[in-house]
């Protein structure tokens, strides 16, 4: 998510929507940007906050003039996503580390946290003793962007884990349970309109859409005055159609879970 006092813009990262890309770009042309606002530890959100939480964090003459939008993706697409972006990753280091390339500390924990392989508990206990000396050598403030950052990675790091050891197919990542302990697969069960909607309703002004990002993103940049290009990166390796995944139970199990999407943004399988 950012929020851009120099554009009056506020964007809702919702995952696996090329939000990556949006967020590069705007960070090379506003040097001010807010990235992270406070959200309940327990939620497991930081970059990826719903409107709600920004909303209770920022001023309400702030959240009702600024532009307010998020990029979504047909959920059958985004699901496959999920699944492709756990298995592409492996053993990936650049992955990452590319939250914060420049930073040599996060170089180092990143890897750190590659030779501790998958095992999530050791990558827990590695990244709080971490962050403790971290912050005993004044190397990040609590609550600071590079410690979400951190956190964010260690959240990640863990998902995979669980991801790669409960899951050797689709059908079987579909089927994770939403009441896995720590809650660490409840992400695949939320809807794209829960991240964009506050008191039941969507509180976007702008909505763009993945299968038309470059086309939405120039709508949007006009609208703001916005002189970025946007760019794009974590392109997926994946070379089959979203479609070639689904058997019929797959696909009524993801039709059902994300029933809302498929209304409120005119999508279907």
């Amino acid at each position: 998510m950012f929020i851009s006092h120099k554009y009056k813009a506020i964007f809702v990262h919702i995952q696996r929507t090329g939000g990556n890309s949006i967020q590069k770009i705007f960070e090379e042309f506003d040097p001010d940007l807010i990235e992270t606002v406070p959200v309940d530890p327990s939620k497991n959100r930081t970059k990826h906050c719903y409107i709600s939480d920004i909303k209770a964090a920022v001023d309400e003459a702030v959240f009702e003039r600024y532009v307010k939008f998020c990029v979504v993706r047909n959920p059958f697409d985004r699901m496959v996503s999920w699944y492709s972006h756990f298995k592409d990753r492996g053993n990936d280091e650049d992955a990452r580390i590319r939250l914060n390339q420049g930073d040599r500390a996060l170089r180092m924990y990143y890897r750190g946290l590659k030779i501790l392989g998958r095992n999530s508990e050791l990558s827990a206990a590695y990244t709080k003793l971490w962050l403790r000396f971290s912050r005993m050598f004044k190397r990040f403030e609590p609550g600071s962007a590079e410690e979400v950052a951190i956190r964010f990675a260690a959240i990640g790091e863990r998902v995979m884990s669980e991801v790669n050891k409960n899951a050797s197919s689709f059908e079987e990542f579909v089927m994770l349970p939403r009441d896995y302990p720590g809650g660490i697969f409840e992400r695949f069960y939320i809807d794209q309109a829960e991240y964009a909607s506050h008191d039941g309703r969507l509180a976007m002004d702008r909505i763009l859409k993945v299968e038309s990002l470059s086309q939405d993103f120039e709508a949007l940049a006009e609208q703001i005055g916005f002189e970025g290009r946007l760019p794009h990166v974590n392109r997926s390796s994946r070379k089959a159609r979203y479609q070639e995944y689904y058997n019929e139970k797959t696909r009524a199990i993801v039709a059902e879970r994300f029933r809302r999407d498929c209304e409120y943004f005119g999508y279907s399988f």
